[in-house]
Protein backbone atom coordinates (compact mmCIF):
# COMPACT_ATOMS: atom_id res chain seq x y z
CA UNK A 1 0.00 0.00 0.00
CA UNK A 2 1.24 3.48 -0.85
CA UNK A 3 -0.12 6.85 0.28
CA UNK A 4 0.35 10.19 -1.46
CA UNK A 5 -1.09 13.41 -0.09
CA UNK A 6 -1.11 17.14 -0.66
CA UNK A 7 -2.77 20.27 0.72
CA UNK A 8 -3.48 23.64 -0.82
CA UNK A 9 -5.06 26.92 0.23
CA UNK A 10 -7.99 27.91 -1.98
CA UNK A 11 -9.07 31.56 -1.95
CA UNK A 12 -12.78 30.75 -1.80
CA UNK A 13 -15.26 29.89 0.96
CA UNK A 14 -15.55 26.25 2.00
CA UNK A 15 -19.10 26.01 0.63
CA UNK A 16 -17.97 26.93 -2.87
CA UNK A 17 -14.95 24.62 -2.80
CA UNK A 18 -17.27 21.83 -1.67
CA UNK A 19 -19.78 22.69 -4.40
CA UNK A 20 -17.07 22.35 -7.05
CA UNK A 21 -15.82 19.03 -5.65
CA UNK A 22 -19.30 17.54 -5.25
CA UNK A 23 -20.22 18.39 -8.82
CA UNK A 24 -18.74 15.13 -10.08
CA UNK A 25 -18.89 16.18 -13.73
CA UNK A 26 -15.61 18.00 -12.92
CA UNK A 27 -13.83 14.75 -11.94
CA UNK A 28 -12.23 14.17 -15.39
CA UNK A 29 -11.12 17.83 -15.43
CA UNK A 30 -8.91 17.47 -12.37
CA UNK A 31 -8.13 13.73 -12.13
CA UNK A 32 -6.22 12.74 -15.25
CA UNK A 33 -6.62 9.03 -14.40
CA UNK A 34 -10.33 9.51 -15.14
CA UNK A 35 -11.29 10.21 -18.74
CA UNK A 36 -15.05 9.78 -18.27
CA UNK A 37 -17.34 9.94 -15.23
CA UNK A 38 -21.10 9.67 -15.54
CA UNK A 39 -23.24 10.11 -12.43
CA UNK A 40 -25.74 7.23 -12.31
CA UNK A 41 -27.37 8.19 -9.03
CA UNK A 42 -26.71 10.91 -6.44
CA UNK A 43 -28.26 11.99 -3.16
CA UNK A 44 -27.03 14.11 -0.24
CA UNK A 45 -24.79 11.35 1.17
CA UNK A 46 -23.62 9.24 -1.77
CA UNK A 47 -23.27 8.99 -5.52
CA UNK A 48 -22.71 6.12 -7.90
CA UNK A 49 -20.60 6.62 -11.03
CA UNK A 50 -19.79 4.86 -14.23
CA UNK A 51 -16.15 5.78 -14.79
CA UNK A 52 -13.24 4.87 -17.03
CA UNK A 53 -9.73 6.03 -17.74
CA UNK A 54 -6.07 5.11 -17.95
CA UNK A 55 -3.61 4.28 -15.17
CA UNK A 56 0.06 3.50 -15.81
CA UNK A 57 -0.77 2.97 -19.48
CA UNK A 58 -3.62 0.53 -18.83
CA UNK A 59 -7.30 1.19 -19.53
CA UNK A 60 -9.77 0.65 -16.68
CA UNK A 61 -13.55 0.83 -16.17
CA UNK A 62 -15.38 0.76 -12.85
CA UNK A 63 -18.65 1.71 -11.11
CA UNK A 64 -17.38 3.37 -7.92
CA UNK A 65 -19.47 4.71 -5.07
CA UNK A 66 -18.74 8.17 -3.71
CA UNK A 67 -19.36 8.91 -0.03
CA UNK A 68 -19.75 12.61 0.69
CA UNK A 69 -18.07 13.69 3.94
CA UNK A 70 -19.67 16.00 6.49
CA UNK A 71 -16.79 18.45 6.03
CA UNK A 72 -17.74 19.02 2.37
CA UNK A 73 -15.26 16.65 0.76
CA UNK A 74 -15.70 13.06 -0.35
CA UNK A 75 -14.16 9.59 -0.51
CA UNK A 76 -14.22 7.29 -3.51
CA UNK A 77 -12.51 4.00 -4.35
CA UNK A 78 -11.69 3.00 -7.92
CA UNK A 79 -10.57 -0.37 -9.23
CA UNK A 80 -7.89 0.62 -11.74
CA UNK A 81 -7.53 -2.68 -13.53
CA UNK A 82 -7.22 -6.20 -12.14
CA UNK A 83 -4.28 -5.48 -9.85
CA UNK A 84 -4.80 -1.97 -8.47
CA UNK A 85 -7.32 -0.26 -6.22
CA UNK A 86 -7.08 3.46 -5.47
CA UNK A 87 -8.98 5.35 -2.79
CA UNK A 88 -9.18 9.12 -3.17
CA UNK A 89 -10.14 11.27 -0.18
CA UNK A 90 -10.78 15.02 -0.22
CA UNK A 91 -11.30 17.16 2.88
CA UNK A 92 -12.14 20.85 3.05
CA UNK A 93 -11.69 23.06 6.09
CA UNK A 94 -12.34 26.78 6.46
CA UNK A 95 -9.25 28.80 7.37
CA UNK A 96 -8.35 32.48 7.40
CA UNK A 97 -8.19 33.57 3.78
CA UNK A 98 -10.29 30.75 2.33
CA UNK A 99 -10.34 26.98 2.51
CA UNK A 100 -7.68 24.38 3.15
CA UNK A 101 -8.11 21.57 0.63
CA UNK A 102 -6.47 18.27 1.59
CA UNK A 103 -6.25 15.30 -0.75
CA UNK A 104 -4.92 11.80 -0.20
CA UNK A 105 -4.66 8.88 -2.59
CA UNK A 106 -4.06 5.39 -1.27
CA UNK A 107 -2.95 2.73 -3.73
CA UNK A 108 -3.47 -0.92 -2.90
CA UNK A 109 -1.60 -2.97 -5.50
CA UNK A 110 -0.57 -6.56 -6.02
CA UNK A 111 2.93 -7.57 -4.98
CA UNK A 112 3.89 -7.73 -8.66
CA UNK A 113 3.11 -4.04 -9.23
CA UNK A 114 4.67 -2.60 -6.06
CA UNK A 115 8.07 -1.89 -7.69
CA UNK A 116 6.34 -0.17 -10.62
CA UNK A 117 4.21 1.94 -8.28
CA UNK A 118 7.24 2.89 -6.16
CA UNK A 119 9.10 3.92 -9.33
CA UNK A 120 6.09 6.01 -10.36
CA UNK A 121 5.78 7.72 -6.93
CA UNK A 122 7.30 11.01 -8.14
CA UNK A 123 5.02 11.09 -11.15
CA UNK A 124 1.98 10.35 -8.95
CA UNK A 125 2.94 13.15 -6.56
CA UNK A 126 3.24 15.61 -9.46
CA UNK A 127 -0.14 14.42 -10.74
CA UNK A 128 -1.86 14.94 -7.39
CA UNK A 129 -0.39 18.44 -7.10
CA UNK A 130 -1.63 19.25 -10.62
CA UNK A 131 -5.10 17.96 -9.61
CA UNK A 132 -5.09 20.28 -6.62
CA UNK A 133 -4.24 23.30 -8.79
CA UNK A 134 -7.11 22.49 -11.17
CA UNK A 135 -9.54 22.13 -8.25
CA UNK A 136 -8.28 25.45 -6.83
CA UNK A 137 -8.87 27.25 -10.13
CA UNK A 138 -12.28 25.63 -10.59
CA UNK A 139 -13.47 26.43 -7.06
CA UNK A 140 -12.23 30.01 -7.31
CA UNK A 141 -14.07 30.37 -10.65
CA UNK A 142 -17.29 29.13 -8.96
CA UNK A 143 -16.71 31.73 -6.23
CA UNK A 144 -16.16 34.55 -8.77
CA UNK A 145 -19.32 33.60 -10.67
CA UNK A 146 -21.36 33.59 -7.46
CA UNK A 147 -19.99 37.01 -6.48
CA UNK A 148 -20.85 38.43 -9.92
CA UNK A 149 -24.42 37.13 -9.55
CA UNK A 150 -24.64 38.80 -6.15
CA UNK A 151 -23.43 42.10 -7.62
CA UNK A 152 -25.89 41.84 -10.55
CA UNK A 153 -28.79 41.19 -8.16
CA UNK A 154 -27.98 44.46 -6.31
CA UNK A 155 -28.09 46.54 -9.49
Amino acid sequence: MMRISSQLLVSAPKERVSAYLRDLKHLPDYDKKVSEALVIRQDADTAELSASGMFLGRAWKDSPKVRFAKDGGYECSFVLGRLTKMTAVYHVRPVTGGTLLAHEEVYDVSVLLRPVLLAARGWLLQAIEAEMRVIKEGAQAVDRQAKLKEIDSLA
